[in-house]
């Protein structure tokens, strides 16, 4: 245990209080006294001070939230979900990498620096831990407000285990491709005191999911009645659901299947989670991690922010107190563009495979589907021609290479919104699946168009200036008519009301009626044509 004299010298010095008070702004504070636990939750930071006057009554080290609240100080255990969601106003990305070989421990949290940097994002920053690994962070304020039409601060934790665990997919192949140039499986079994076979699982060939045996499904027959049952191997026997005879077991060999998706070819696969221990099970809501410049009761290290660029070259005598130096910042980083890691959140969320948990496939159906950027409650007496779609969603039903997965979303809102049946739809969905180059699962497709069935939810598209989307996915190619509505939806109902209202002229040699407009109408008419007048004055 650290030395009393040790923490009273580090926790006095007032560079160390100004940070660690910097850092807890809008976070929840818990503090640790040794042996003897953790003190009251939720608790601040306040005033430099505060951080003495804990050591002075035994604290040993101080923990944050992930989460950002709108008043730390009323936040409670007994929250309900709702009641937390309303509290939160925002959340940073903060992945906890802890491997127990310390030389990769520096490698992948390198590996996942350059991974973010790869998508865009600049206001990365990084600390060693106090022990064995990492923490790499990306502030709130560099997310997009909204994804796939959900506030960003609702997607905790949701969302950030999305992240994480699509950083990791990303870095598997990376890491497997260092080892095979610098070190070899075997040693790496042996530092980690396992054998080289223990490096592999078996997997289903379609999901991927680990086999299990005591879940594995053998299939009973019945001979009176031909009925069938899945059972487990652990039964000997199995009674008829419908006629009550004792049923056969069939050859297990041929009929073991995965307990998830009924596949039954299994494959063996190498398995890097030994080594890429990248935190996604502490993620949770009121996940707390070290803050920057805290003490770690087992090294008796400092947590020391570090150059994200330098880690690889970092050492842990580094992070003796008697070193240590308030130089590099931890998630204050300066100019922090604001939507620079929305590639990152999009791309975590289009990557959902499909063997995802079904609770997490619920919440994501669940989320995506109160999407609404727009009213309208105009019911159509036909759906509107393709002909009269906007230009995105055209080009979007030509094929997609990526975003595959938002634009399924946009299209099946956009379609309900502009009149077409769920059996259209799903057919719209289908032709549109072959066109793309590496198509989508037909269970995505049917899954996505049965929710909104099942909902009953008529969900406008996102409008046209929602990050992310048209923009980002390189689909908008706007004519003169998009710079005049907000919505696709939109639209495809004004290219209607015009292609009506020239037909009506034409058919009647005379300039057919414009609708009459109420007083209220022409108010907001007005006010449209001020506001754009300023603006190209401006």
């Amino acid at each position: 245990m650290i030395h009393l004299s040790t923490l009273l010298k580090h926790y006095k010095r007032r560079d160390i209080q100004e940070a660690m008070v910097l850092a807890a702004q809008d976070r929840e504070v818990s503090v640790r006294f040794g042996d003897g636990g953790f003190g009251k939750r939720p608790d601040i930071l306040s005033y430099p001070n505060d951080v003495l006057e804990f050591a002075k009554q035994g604290a040993t080290s101080f923990h944050i939230s992930e989460e950002r609240w709108h008043n730390v100080l009323h936040i409670d255990t007994g929250m309900t979900k709702k009641e937390l969601d309303a509290a939160r106003k925002g959340w940073d990305l903060v992945i906890d990498i802890d491997c127990k070989l310390w030389n990769y421990s520096k490698l992948i949290s390198h590996l996942t620096v350059q991974e973010l940097k790869g998508h865009g994002i600049k206001s990365i920053t990084a600390k060693f831990s106090g022990n064995k690994g990492f923490h790499i962070a990306v502030p709130f304020e560099a997310f997009p407000k909204e994804v796939h039409g959900e506030s960003i601060h609702l997607l905790f934790p949701y969302g950030v285990r999305r992240i994480a665990g699509y950083l990791v997919e990303k870095l598997k192949p990376k890491l497997l491709d260092h080892i095979t140039q610098h070190d070899t499986f075997a040693n790496i079994a042996n530092q980690l005191e396992m054998t080289e076979q223990d490096l592999y699982k078996t997997v289903c060939s379609s999901c991927k999911k680990a086999r299990k045996r005591d879940t594995e499904k053998v299939e009973f027959h019945c001979l009176s009645c031909d009925n069938k049952e899945d059972g487990t191997l652990s039964e000997k026997f199995r009674v008829c659901g419908k006629c009550s005879k004792i049923m056969e077991t069939l050859d297990v060999s041929s009929v073991v299947r995965c307990p998830y998706c009924k596949n039954m070819k299994f494959v063996e696969e190498l398995d890097l989670s030994p080594l890429l221990q990248v935190d996604t099970v502490l993620i949770s809501s009121r996940h707390l991690y070290r803050m920057p410049y805290s003490l770690h009761e087992k090294s008796e290290l400092c947590s020391i922010p570090i150059d994200p660029e330098k880690i690889l070259s970092f050492e842990k005598d580094m992070a003796k107190p008697e070193h240590v130096a308030v130089t590099i910042p931890f998630m204050q980083t300066g100019v922090i563009i604001p939507g620079e890691a929305t590639r990152l959140i999009l791309e975590a969320f289009d990557a959902l495979p499909d063997n995802a948990v079904k609770e997490e496939k619920e919440a994501f159906a669940k989320k995506i589907t109160t999407a609404a950027n727009g009213t309208d409650e105009e019911t159509l007496q036909q759906a509107i021609p393709a002909e009269f779609f906007p230009p995105c969603m055209k080009l979007g039903l030509q094929g997609l290479k990526d975003g595959k997965k938002r634009f399924m979303f946009m299209l099946v809102n956009f379609l309900l919104s502009v009149g077409y049946d769920y059996a259209a739809i799903d057919a719209i969905l289908d032709e549109w699946n072959k066109k793309n180059p590496e198509p989508l699962r037909d269970v995505l497709l049917k899954g996505q168009v049965r929710y909104a069935q099942q909902t009953r939810k008529k969900v406008m598209p996102p409008n046209c200036d929602n990050q992310g989307y048209y923009k980002d996915m390189q689909i908008c190619h706007p004519d003169g008519l998009c710079g005049r509505i907000k919505n696709p939806a939109q639209y495809a109902k004004r290219r209607t009301f015009l292609a009506n209202l020239r037909k009506e002229e034409s058919e009647n040699g005379v300039k057919a009626m414009r609708p009459h407009l109420t007083e209220e109408q022409k108010e907001m008419r007005k006010k449209f044509r001020e506001g754009k007048k300023e603006k190209s004055e401006t």
